[in-house]
């Protein structure tokens, strides 16, 4: 089974160019960086094998662009892949901000040697009307189903049948929106579980093998964890994200924070968001200057609580 990665990053800095030397080196994989450069073009470096795609290169593939599309709909970007590089039997797609913690890179993809699996991702499930992308699924499918996609494989068969799908569900969804702008197109997460599931392809959630591989402390939405402390850990044998570094991981937390603060939030959910370890992340990634602002918004945070 030939498997290709595509690395899917904006912004390709010193940690997403470790990431990529560490997969092309350790996964024995072919690696490709994936990037959308509508504003400006994305400087892999030498040897590094890159595709690019913009607003006009998704319109001309017959897909829906709405305006946030190179965040909302990372099936795009493993449709140019297929696109770009055909003669591959499994695309996998890693975001920049995943951190493997494996000695090789090898040894958390070849768990997945079976070709008869069509689709695997994290925390693949079935939703209900309470999830935030049911309802825009919801309009194309009885049946909702999601995952998280910051990490995902799929078969080339199944990811033909979801790009056919896809521009199907485009068709007309211009005049959809100008006699209803609420309508919102459905993301990767929601689009891909569903169409592939009840399209009858084999799916799996990656931790549904010999032992989990993520947990909701390694992986999840939300708050950053240190790059510098990812590093240095020995291999865990576990996935992480978002693993972010510097300025970066500081821009994360201060958007995760002013989004806390704008709403009421409990001392047990401060307790539980806010960790001692995350407090020693914001040391490893800003010093103690840094430190200590967020040690006063954290203090506010609880005052506000009580």
């Amino acid at each position: 089974m030939r498997e290709l990665i595509l690395l899917r990053c904006h912004n390709f800095d010193a940690p997403a160019r470790r990431l990529f030397d560490y997969l092309h080196e350790t996964s024995g994989r072919d690696v490709v960086l994936i990037c959308e450069e509508g504003r400006a073009a994305v400087d892999a470096g030498k040897g590094r094998a890159k595709i690019g795609l913009d607003r006009a290169h998704v319109e001309a593939m017959g897909l829906h662009a709405p305006r946030n599309f190179a965040w909302l709909c990372g099936d795009y970007f493993l449709f140019t892949g297929m696109q770009s590089l055909p003669n591959y039997d499994r695309y996998w797609m890693i975001e920049y901000d995943v951190r493997l913690s494996f000695a090789q890179a090898r040894q958390f993809f070849d768990r997945f040697a079976d070709p008869t699996i069509d689709f695997l991702a994290f925390m693949m499930r079935e939703a209900g009307p309470n999830w935030s992308w049911h309802e825009p699924m919801r309009h194309f499918s009885a049946r909702v189903h999601a995952c998280l996609f910051p990490i995902v494989a799929v078969g080339r068969k199944a990811l033909q049948h979801a790009f056919a799908e896809r521009r199907r569900m485009s068709e007309g969804f211009a005049e959809t929106l100008a006699e209803n702008p609420a309508r919102r197109w459905p993301n990767d997460e929601s689009f891909m579980s569903t169409v592939l599931n009840e399209g009858g392809f084999r799916c799996s959630d990656m931790n549904a093998m010999d032992r989990r591989l993520a947990t909701s402390r390694t992986y999840r939405f939300g708050l950053p964890m240190s790059d510098l402390r990812i590093a240095e850990m020995p291999p865990t044998g576990m996935v992480y994200h978002p693993v972010h570094a510097g300025a970066h991981f500081l821009r994360k937390l201060d958007g995760q924070m002013k989004m806390h603060e704008a709403s009421r939030i409990s001392l047990a959910r401060i307790d539980e968001l806010f960790t001692e370890e995350l407090r020693q992340d914001v040391m490893r990634e800003g010093g103690a200057e840094v430190l200590a602002a967020y040690d006063r918004r954290i203090a506010g945070l609880r005052s506000a609580a009580a």
